[in-house]
């Protein structure tokens, strides 16, 4: 199954063509960053179903890059890949919202099958909001059509007097 687009943010240019190429099978656009500044631009113009980005980067750190994009509004599902996986790294990345925590190096198999978890998640995600939102939907409907019976009810009754007055 391919997704719509992902966002691939690292400072190290081998990396983001390495996982460039291993979503390519997997989604139909694959968007790439050098820093978290030049993500925020990407995020701004376009929507993405995932972003994976490095935590240690120059200019914009992952973390607040994650935080910048929250503030926004944008809670697309983000999985964090890092060189130095610590403690405090991962408290934070979780804190944000961070749906996976990768510790370099990782082997490639491991990461696909992360991020199909994940879509899978999104999928599922999605789908039960949509459920809810037609739930919610026809719970209103239902509340409109009793008011409209109520309605009907009230001015059937007040041209029934009105006719019994004249």
């Amino acid at each position: 199954m391919k997704y719509g687009s992902a966002l691939i943010i690292d400072d190290e240019a081998d990396i983001v063509e390495g996982l460039s190429e291993a979503l390519s099978e997997m989604f139909d656009n694959v968007s790439k960053a050098q820093n978290g500044e030049e993500a925020l631009d990407l995020v701004s113009n376009k929507d993405f179903d995932l972003i994976i980005s490095d935590i240690m980067m120059p200019r914009l750190k992952g973390d607040d890059f994650l935080r910048k994009l929250r503030m926004k509004g944008v809670h697309t599902p983000i999985i964090f890949i890092t060189g130095n996986g610590n403690k405090e790294n991962l408290l934070s990345a979780i804190r944000l919202g961070a749906v996976e925590f990768i510790e370099k190096p990782f082997d490639i198999d491991y990461f696909i099958s992360v991020v199909s978890r994940t879509m899978d998640f999104v999928k599922e995600k999605r789908e039960l909001e949509k459920l809810q939102a037609s739930k919610e939907g026809a719970a209103a409907d239902k509340t409109i059509v009793e008011s409209q019976k109520k309605a009907v009810g009230i001015i059937q009754v007040a041209n029934y007097i009105k006719s019994r007055a004249q």
